[in-house]
């Protein structure tokens, strides 16, 4: 295990996360806060609500979970990556991603992939239990979708299974 690399990939994921689309957190902030003052204003419970409900799918569904799909992927890039010269992230309005660089087996690279999506459907299914009516069970479960060829976990899945018991070296 590369743990050298562990806390210093999570807090890279997290700071990238929060430079990447920190506007977003700022305008949900933004709305939600509007809806708030104009419920008060209105004495509306619904408005209220309906503010608290748009918090939580953007904290809770949107960005808790692309944390968490990030942040398995840095774990298992750390357990099974024979080389690790460094983790990057890649991050545009539509897209962030992390990636190891290095050597890994094909192997390696199949359960990196898998993992982000399957901890990121795991903790929706334990929060879905834990808060049965939260409604952000979909949020989680949309993960999946990633593990399609033309998502880059997909990708990978498919160069894992190709290079299944060889070396690997991942540099792109």
């Amino acid at each position: 295990m590369n743990s050298p690399y562990l806390l210093r990939g999570v807090f890279q994921v997290i700071s990238g996360f929060l430079r990447a689309y920190g506007w977003l957190f700022c305008a949900g902030i933004l709305i939600s806060g509007g809806v708030f003052v104009v419920g008060f204003l209105y004495q509306d419970r619904f408005l209220f609500a309906l503010g608290c409900a748009f918090l939580r799918h953007l904290f809770c569904g949107i960005a808790l979970g692309c944390l968490i799909h990030e942040m398995a992927h840095v774990v298992f890039i750390c357990l099974t990556m024979n080389e690790l010269i460094r983790i990057e992230l890649e991050f545009n309005l539509f897209r962030f991603s992390v990636r190891g660089i290095g050597s890994s087996t094909g192997r390696g690279i199949f359960a990196t992939a898998l993992s982000g999506p399957i901890a990121a459907v795991a903790f929706g299914v334990i929060l879905s239990i834990v808060f049965p009516n939260s409604g952000l069970l979909g949020w989680y479960a949309l993960h999946l979708l990633f593990l399609l060829p033309f998502f880059g976990d997909g990708r990978a899945l498919v160069i894992g299974v190709r290079n299944w018991g060889s070396q690997v070296r991942v540099n792109r």
